[in-house]
């Protein structure tokens, strides 16, 4: 049985789209439903760790190639975050709902 493979990768979002930098990857295992579920805990777990800078993150969620590479712009699942010290920063127009 041939199982598909996925994995997490997380991304500093730059001023400009084509200069993200990526932060870590993680090789995770579950169904494409499990994995987009535990995608947000994930990035927020990994961010209050303390590995990390002020920014604005996206969490992907990929499923690699037969070579190993992905294309986040293609993800499965991704979870944006502005993150500021040690929490999630919210826009206000979320603040005024």
């Amino acid at each position: 049985m041939n199982t598909k493979e996925y994995k997490y990768v997380l991304l500093m979002v730059g001023r400009n789209p084509f200069l993200n930098t990526t932060v870590t990857t993680e090789d995770v295992k579950g169904t494409e439903t499990e994995l987009t579920t535990a995608l947000r805990p994930w990035l927020l777990a990994y961010l209050r760790n303390g590995f990390h800078d002020n920014g604005w993150y996206s969490a992907c969620l990929v499923a690699p190639d037969e070579h190993g590479s992905y294309d986040t712009y293609h993800s499965l699942a991704m979870e944006d975050i502005i993150w500021y010290w040690d929490e999630e920063c919210a826009p206000l127009s979320q603040l005024a709902k």
